[in-house]
């Protein structure tokens, strides 16, 4: 586990690291996550809801609970295929940060645009003829309004700069976990 502190256009954040080793993970029994009857609709990828047979990574998932306690993002990083995408999944099948599950594929900018896009639609917000920073300021203050807890799992990040408007004006109900390959994200 590594502590890193970053400036973001003024803004410090603190962002713990979770390096994963390459480690097996059965997911062979897949599972429906249950909805929620709310404003915010919780998506996860049917092949990612399965945590039943979820093994071996406890600790992980008691680290990223931890990092919590004292951040609003949490990194995990590590080769492809060692499990990044799984453990992020199966601590948001915990329940223990959050109400409401949002999953994001954000290996491109434009994908979480869209996926953002998606979004303020579900939430009933007016974006026709709005930048992606309007877009995402005005899901923000629609969710900053929500007593509920949010975690956003923005999945298989390639670049710092893809993500880096998602990241300002966090709101503080929203929890992100972010997975990547990058070393220096």
């Amino acid at each position: 586990m590594a502590l890193y502190s970053f400036v973001l256009m003024g803004f410090t954040a603190l962002v713990f690291f979770i390096i994963l080793d390459n480690q097996l993970i059965d997911t062979t029994e897949i599972s429906q996550l249950q909805k929620h009857d709310t404003i915010i609709t919780s998506y996860m990828p049917e092949l990612l809801a399965g945590y039943e047979k979820f093994v071996g990574r406890n600790k992980e998932l008691q680290q990223i609970d931890l990092m919590f306690k004292q951040s609003q993002v949490v990194i995990l990083n590590g080769r492809s295929g060692v499990g990044k995408t799984i453990v992020s999944t199966a601590y948001a099948c915990t329940g223990t940060v959050a109400e409401h599950i949002r999953f994001f594929h954000s290996s491109s900018a434009d994908k979480l645009s869209q996926q953002f896009r998606d979004l303020a639609y579900e939430l009933n917000i007016d974006i026709e003829r709005q930048s992606d920073i309007a877009v995402t300021n005005l899901v923000y203050n629609t969710l900053s309004m929500l007593p509920d807890k949010i975690l956003f799992i923005f999945d298989d990040v390639t670049r710092y700069d893809d993500i880096k408007n998602y990241l300002i004006n966090l709101p503080q109900n929203i929890k992100l976990i972010i997975s990547t390959q990058q070393t220096k994200l």
